[in-house]
């Protein structure tokens, strides 16, 4: 078994075919076939579904491809390990939809500044599949929204930024009782992002603890559609103070407190210890994001 042969099976499942695969890796369709026979052979196990088009992994082969991403990764923080730091070419970061409205933007701006020779590149997702991606090597860092007691997963170092706290937000005007539990707003319609959302799980959970019914009005994705729909009156939204106090939208609405219901999520920035190339990016991100954290809360 060889890293390269490795590595074909990766490409394979990645791109959806042999010939792709052979284009990515700047090999022969044959040379890659053979790969993935020999890999197939080593392991004792038939890990592609060559009957379906594109072929996709059997059992086997997810299970192989999820070790042979981690592996590959490895192998990668091996390489940048030795080569001078910051000499150049991409750095690829995620950030979920909530931190990316908070304080991507001056991060990213203040990053371009400190590192012109670097190009980055972000991407904006939920916690868990960005946490995936790093994991796999495909993206280098990453700021996410977990709970505050979060443990890392082997081979991934997370570094806490903040506290994220949440409001319930209604629109203004509308009337609530002095002393309000969550099951006074058992039933009530709730505007928030679709499921994966760190915000919308910490809600979900709080009803399912109580056993109360939890009704989802609409998804909408960006919160200044959220807001606007809230102020609109058409149902309540879950969102962290600096995204209220940013809104235009803010006079049309107003937190609703709520005593036995007021949840904290950790941001932490995660990647992996072996991107030893971007220690200097990595430790201006980490700053940056604390700061801009700081003033939005």
């Amino acid at each position: 078994m060889t890293l390269q042969e490795i590595e074909a099976f990766a490409a394979v499942v990645e791109s959806g075919s042999v010939v792709a695969a052979a284009a990515k890796l700047h090999l022969t369709q044959p040379a890659v076939s053979r790969r993935l026979q020999n890999l197939e052979s080593s392991l004792g196990e038939v890990l592609l579904d060559r009957q379906s088009k594109p072929p996709k992994p059997t059992l086997a082969g997810q299970r192989a491809y999820a070790l042979a991403r981690r592996l590959l990764a490895s192998a990668d923080d091996l390489k940048q390990a030795f080569r001078p730091p910051e000499t150049g070419g991409e750095f690829r970061f995620g950030a979920t939809p909530r931190l990316t409205d908070l304080v991507l933007a001056e991060a990213i701006a203040r990053l371009r500044q400190d590192h012109p020779q670097l190009e980055f590149h972000a991407s904006t997702g939920w916690s868990h599949p960005l946490l995936e991606r790093v994991l796999a090597g495909t993206l280098d860092a990453a700021a996410l929204s977990l709970p505050l007691d979060f443990q890392a997963p082997a081979g991934i170092e997370a570094r806490r930024l903040g506290v994220l706290g949440g409001h319930v937000i209604a629109a203004r005007g509308e009337r609530f009782p002095a002393s309000l539990t969550l099951a006074g707003l058992a039933g009530r319609g709730w505007i928030l992002n679709n499921d994966g959302c760190s915000l919308r799980g910490a809600l979900q959970q709080g009803f399912k603890e109580r056993g109360l019914p939890f009704v989802v009005a609409a998804e909408a994705t960006g919160v200044e559609l959220q807001l606007s729909l809230v102020a609109q009156g058409a149902g309540l939204s879950f969102v962290t103070e600096g995204m209220l106090q940013r809104s235009p939208l803010a006079k049309q609405l107003q937190r609703v407190a709520v005593r036995d219901f007021k949840p904290k999520l950790g941001a932490w920035l995660v990647f992996r210890p072996g991107s030893s190339r971007f220690q200097g990016v990595l430790e201006s991100l980490q700053g940056s994001l604390e700061r801009s954290l700081a003033a939005a809360s």
